[in-house]
């Protein structure tokens, strides 16, 4: 859809001091975490910072802008613009071998939040991840930043994590104090031109335009019923060095596997990857791909 497709729309708005900002913790973990979680909770209390439990469909903490007057219903908050993925070193071990690993980083990759951090902290003992090999954890790390273009993180140890995450906290706090916040309403939200349309009502207002809460959970909500674009998109990050950001800038020009023609030009798709080391420019050319490699 283009800019113009989208009806004009008003964005939500949350007028500078009059929201106070919390660090969400994610309530989804296993419970051989949830010691941690407790423990990771209190201590960013004890060190002043504001948190709340929910659920969160993608990432293990994310921030949210709550109004202080509390006019806004639970659920319906400004989320900023920045999540984190939190891995410990046995986590990235068993995500790689049960392959969870890839799915997990497309997730990420098109969540709706711009920053995305994964950070991935050292456990207690190192055996598993020395059984399993430490080039390929380092491996899947570099791939994390340079393919993925996530910010990478890595901590030495929970307490690391903590400062990190508190240091992180007082850092978006004293970026949005005296800032507006907006966000694009729920209600008008469109999930499968999302990106688009955030865009388009960029261009509108001139704003920096967040997500909400409820947003979020309902763009990254996990749905067994996969469209016929979605699997492709999987499909296609089966290629060695094709990122979930450049499998879905090629699958949006061409949504289906007959329309490429993909047993014939599969090796165009990887002279694509490969061609260009910037990453944003590769994204760019496979999303031009020459008409001529259709096949109808």
């Amino acid at each position: 859809m283009q800019a113009a497709d989208f009806p004009p729309c008003s964005p939500v708005c949350y007028a500078a001091r009059s929201y106070e900002i919390f660090l969400v913790v994610d309530t989804r973990e296993v419970k051989a975490r949830d010691r941690d979680r407790t423990y990771i909770q209190e201590q960013l209390e004890l060190q002043g910072v504001r948190t709340m439990t929910r659920s969160l469909a993608v990432g293990d903490f994310v921030w949210v802008a709550k109004l202080r007057d509390g006019s806004v219903p639970e659920g319906k908050e400004i989320l900023l613009d920045h999540v984190i993925e939190r891995k410990t070193t046995d986590d990235l071990v068993a995500s790689i071998k049960d392959s969870r690993y890839k799915d997990q980083k497309i997730r990420l990759a098109s969540c709706g939040l711009r920053n995305k951090i994964y950070l991935v902290e050292k456990s207690p003992s190192l055996a598993r991840a020395v059984d399993f090999g430490m080039t390929a954890i380092r491996t899947s790390m570099t791939q994390v930043q340079v393919i993925e273009g996530f910010f990478l993180k890595q901590t030495e140890s929970l307490h690391e994590t903590i400062q990190y995450l508190v240091l992180m906290t007082r850092q978006l706090i004293a970026l949005h104090t005296g800032t507006d916040l907006f966000a694009i309403s729920s209600e008008v939200v469109i999930k499968d031109s999302f990106k688009e349309q955030r865009e388009a009502l960029e261009r509108q207002s001139g704003r920096r335009i967040h997500v909400c809460y409820d947003t979020y959970q309902s763009l990254n909500s996990k749905n067994s019923n996969f469209k016929l674009q979605e699997v492709w998109t999987r499909q296609l990050m089966t290629i060695k060095g094709l990122s979930g950001e450049k499998a879905v800038a090629l699958a949006k020009n061409y949504p289906t596997l007959r329309r490429y023609g993909f047993k014939e030009k599969a090796f165009e798709v990887e002279a694509l990857v490969y061609a260009n080391p910037k990453r944003r420019s590769i994204v760019i050319e496979i999303s031009h791909v020459p008409t001529s490699a259709l096949s109808l």
